[in-house]
């Protein structure tokens, strides 16, 4: 399956893949070393996510 173009994946957003799979949720950025194809929580958290491009975009306004 090639995700970029998969229609499982057409109309939801925010997944990551790892070596041809997707990833899964770890509890901590430190337990990344021992999960290669994980992903910490924090980085699916779209309110995290909107502060990074409100952030971004008053950046790039200036």
């Amino acid at each position: 399956m090639t995700a970029a173009v998969s229609e499982e994946f057409a109309h939801t957003g925010g997944h990551y893949f790892a070596d041809c799979q997707e990833a899964y949720t770890v509890p901590d950025d430190a337990a990344l070393a021992d999960h290669p194809h994980g992903v910490t929580a924090w980085v699916l958290d779209p309110a995290l996510a909107q502060r990074l491009w409100t952030i971004s975009d008053e950046l790039l306004s200036r």
